[in-house]
């Protein structure tokens, strides 16, 4: 009714001589300085709601295609954990194998070598006295 009095074309949503603290005020301010708020160009906050269509129209296609992009980093991630998992699996069987063949393998000539038949047979030609002990090396001299 104010600014209808006044001939105020301006501004007709502000209350005149509403009673507000300097600290309500102040505290405001220190909340809301670095917001931003939309005017048209008339400087009107109300008439900016046409142009609000036009910024929800931008805000979703960002939105789409960012999470189009976010979907794919989230497949791009999902893939390589299960490529990681299965190289893991794959480590853990051919370890487990090669232990169980070692195992395996120790077993056979350590039964071969209990009976008698060993599956390395010692060479046919006299060692070196470097690889026997200086007692047998004495032993073997005296002897021939």
């Amino acid at each position: 009714m104010y600014a209808a009095s006044k001939l105020c074309s301006h501004n007709t949503w502000e209350l005149h001589q509403m009673p507000i603290k300097a600290s309500y005020c102040d505290a405001w301010f220190a909340a809301c300085q670095a917001d931003h708020f939309c005017t048209g160009f008339d400087g009107d906050f109300f008439s900016c709601a046409g142009l609000s269509k036009n910024v929800d129209k931008e805000a979703q296609i960002m939105n789409q295609t960012w999470g189009a992009v976010s979907r794919g980093i989230a497949a791009a991630d999902n893939y390589a954990r299960e490529t990681m998992y299965r190289m893991l699996h794959m480590a853990v069987v051919i370890t487990s194998t090669v232990a169980v063949l070692a195992c395996g393998i120790g077993g056979f000539l350590i039964h071969r070598e209990c009976q008698g038949k060993p599956v390395f047979k010692p060479p046919p030609f006299r060692a070196a006295p470097s690889l026997m002990g200086a007692q047998q090396y004495l032993e073997l001299s005296e002897v021939s």
